[in-house]
């Protein structure tokens, strides 16, 4: 489709901008504190550029009820996490921006099968591959629901040959932090003393797992963002572990596929506060994004007691002593898979017996 068609309907383009900007639903690496990720003419100035978006489950599951002719209530607020997708999918296809679904269907598969995930996934084609006008008029109110007859259709067979034994390592090393930091917090007096417990024992016993770190600093913290953790169980603790999964895997992308800008796509505020924490912002010096750092720590523990301060100045001497031999993970012996399974299935065992007691 020519861009010349998008040009002409450029005063819906920034009409959607605003709430766009507003839900903060897109993350740029480079500037995670700038708006520029969201404006159509960008684009449409540097068409040499290859730009992805990683998504995830939440706005792939929004995108494909689109296709499948959900029928949207006209009041915006009520229809509101739809209409913000069609708005997403709209600029991505008028900008050339690749959509990937990214870990969703690895998350899907754990809780259904890789038969229905294949089904999903070729709905998800389809909704990536509509036109750009259609999900501007739902975005804009236009229109409640997608006609059946202009859904372009796609056959699954994607992840027919899918290996169920595979397993994302980054989920695998993120839930760990979060089952130990639950398991700590049970046996420890407050807040302050579990995400402290929990630093020492990353960087003594585990690795730094920076996502799952500031994850459960977050939720320790008198910040702490509703339904981040909706409970102790299993359940919950698993689906956080995937939002930090694709956090991690974004920020992988991010760093080693420098031919192309990775952005990702959630509507998840404790993942969007996360990366704020641990990416510099576009304007930002070292010694700046460590300042600003330690300010957000000390908002949200508070500066009576100086917990905030100490907890980040104990994070910034492990930093900068990753090598050290007081490490477990540094000696020989111990870097082995045998050691990281071991230890994983303690830190599981614990966990169960924390939160059936």
């Amino acid at each position: 489709m020519e861009v010349l068609i998008y040009q002409e309907r450029l005063s819906d383009f920034k009409e959607i901008e605003k709430p766009l900007i507003e839900s903060k639903i897109l993350l740029n690496p480079y500037g995670i504190d700038t708006d520029h990720a969201y404006k159509l003419e960008n684009y449409l100035l540097n068409s040499n550029q290859q730009v992805s978006c990683l998504l995830d489950r939440n706005i792939v599951s929004y995108l494909i009820d689109l296709v499948k002719g959900v029928d949207l209530s006209p009041e915006f607020e009520v229809s509101r996490c739809h209409r913000l997708t069609a708005a997403l999918q709209a600029f991505f296809n008028a900008s050339s921006i690749k959509s990937e679904p990214g870990l969703s269907y690895h998350e899907y598969i754990e809780n259904s099968s890789v038969e229905r995930a294949d089904e999903e996934l070729s709905y998800f084609r389809s909704a990536d591959n509509l036109d750009a006008n259609i999900y501007l008029d739902i975005a804009l109110n236009n229109i409640n629901s997608i006609p059946f007859e202009v859904v372009p259709r796609y056959q699954a067979g994607e992840l027919i040959n899918f290996d169920t034994e595979y397993r994302v390592k980054a989920f695998e090393f993120n839930i760990v932090v979060i089952k130990k930091g639950l398991s700590i917090r049970s046996k420890c007096n407050n807040d302050y003393e579990a995400v402290k417990s929990l630093l020492e024992w990353m960087f003594e016993e585990y690795v730094f797992c920076a996502p799952a770190f500031y994850f459960m600093a977050i939720y320790f913290s008198g910040e702490k963002i509703p339904k981040m953790l909706k409970s102790s169980s299993m359940k919950s603790v698993r689906n956080a572990g995937w939002d930090l999964a694709l956090l991690q895997h974004w920020l992988t992308l991010a760093n080693k596929d420098t031919d192309q800008l990775w952005l990702l796509a959630s509507m998840d505020k404790a993942i969007a506060k996360i990366a704020d924490m641990m990416l510099p912002r576009s304007t930002e010096e070292p010694e700046e994004y460590f300042g600003r750092l330690e300010h957000t720590f000390s908002t949200m523990w508070g500066k009576k007691y100086g917990y905030g301060s100490k907890l980040f100045q104990r994070l910034r001497y492990w930093q900068e002593n990753a090598d050290s031999p007081k490490r477990k993970t540094n000696l020989p012996e111990n870097r082995t898979s045998e050691y990281m399974l071991a230890l994983r299935e303690s830190v599981h065992e614990e966990y169960m017996r924390a939160t059936i007691a």
